[in-house]
C-alpha cells in the first residue's frame, strides 16, 4: 500500500509539474520585455484564480475552523512563495531569458530536502540526494548554450533567491497540511496574496492604470500556477512525501523549454536531448 501510494503520488506530482510549466510559458509571454512591479504582477493573478478556488472549495474544503497556527503557517508560504519567491522569479523573466532563470530557480529541490531533514524529521536517503542532484544537472543541461541577452548575472541571482524562498515556502506549506487539506491551503494562500497585494494594486492603479500588464497570459497563468498547479502539488506531498514530490516537481523546466519551443519560438540548445535524459535518469532514481 504505502508503494502504491507512493506511485499515484508521483502520478499527481508529475501532473503538477505540467501544470507549473503550462503557467512558466504564459507568465514569459505576459512579462517579456517589460518593465513592471513584478509584485503588482504577482497580485493581479490572484483575483481570477481566488474565484475559481471559492467554486470549488464548498465542494473540497474542509471550512475555515482552523487553528490560529494554521493561518500563520499559510501566511509565511504565501509570504515566500509570492512575494519573495514568485516576485524574483518574474523579475528574473522580465530581464532574462527563460534560460538563464529556470536553472537557478529550480535548484529549489536541493534545499526542500535540506530543510526536509532539518525541520521535518524527513529521513534522506543517498539516493534521493543524487537524484536531485542528477535533476539539477538536467536543468543545466537543458539550458546551456541557449541564446543570452537581458542582465544575466541579475536574472541568475533572481533565479536562486526564487530558489530559497520557494524550498521556504513548501515547508511552511507542509506544516499547514497537518491541519488541514490542499484546497483549505492553498485558498488562503491565494486569499492573502490578494489581500496584501491589494494597497500595490490599488496605487498602480492610480498612478498609471493596469493596461501595460499583460492580464489575460497572466491571469490564465495564475489559474495553472498558483490555482491548479499547487493543489496537485500539495496532494503529491501527502502521499509521496515532501522531498520526494519537490523532486519530481523539479522537472518542470525541462517540459518547460518544449512548451516554449512549440508556443513562444525560442530556441533550445542541442544538449536537451542530454539533459532530459539526465532529468530521467534522477527521477527513475527514485524507485530503485
Amino acid at each position: 500500500m504505502p508503494q502504491l501510494l507512493e506511485a499515484v503520488g508521483d502520478a499527481v506530482a508529475g501532473a503538477a509539474a505540467l501544470s507549473f510549466s503550462s503557467a512558466s510559458v504564459l507568465y514569459r509571454s505576459a512579462m517579456r520585455g517589460l518593465r513592471v512591479n513584478p509584485v503588482v504582477a504577482s497580485g493581479l493573478r490572484a483575483a481570477p484564480v481566488l474565484l475559481f478556488m471559492a467554486s470549488i472549495y464548498p465542494f473540497l474544503g474542509t471550512g475555515p475552523a482552523k487553528p490560529a497556527i494554521f493561518y500563520a503557517y499559510v501566511l509565511a508560504s504565501t509570504l515566500l512563495a509570492f512575494f519573495a519567491g514568485d516576485a524574483a522569479f518574474l523579475q528574473g523573466l522580465s530581464i532574462a531569458p527563460l534560460s538563464v532563470v529556470y536553472p537557478a530557480a529550480y535548484t529549489f529541490s536541493l534545499f526542500v530536502t535540506l530543510f526536509s531533514w532539518l525541520f521535518l524529521g524527513e529521513s534522506v536517503a543517498p539516493a534521493t540526494v543524487a537524484a536531485a542532484l542528477l535533476i539539477v544537472a538536467g536543468v543545466y543541461l537543458t539550458y546551456r548554450g541557449a541564446p543570452g541577452g537581458g542582465d544575466v548575472y541579475k536574472g541568475m541571482a533572481l533565479g536562486l533567491a526564487a530558489s530559497v524562498s520557494w524550498a521556504g515556502s513548501i515547508i511552511f506549506t507542509a506544516k499547514a497540511l497537518g491541519m488541514g487539506n490542499p484546497v483549505d491551503v492553498n485558498t488562503f494562500r491565494v486569499a492573502f496574496l490578494l489581500l496584501l497585494s491589494s494597497p500595490l494594486l490599488l496605487r498602480e492603479w492610480r498612478r498609471r492604470g493596469i493596461g501595460g500588464y499583460r492580464f489575460k497570459p497572466l491571469a490564465l497563468g495564475g489559474l495553472f500556477g498558483i490555482g491548479i498547479g499547487p493543489i496537485l502539488f500539495f496532494a503529491s506531498m501527502g502521499l509521496a512525501g515532501v522531498t520526494r514530490s519537490s523532486i519530481i516537481i523539479s522537472t518542470t523546466p525541462v517540459l518547460t523549454v518544449i512548451l516554449a519551443k512549440i508556443f513562444l519560438g525560442e530556441k533550445v540548445s542541442g544538449s536537451l536531448a542530454l539533459g532530459a535524459a539526465a532529468v530521467a535518469a534522477g527521477t527513475a532514481m527514485l524507485y530503485l
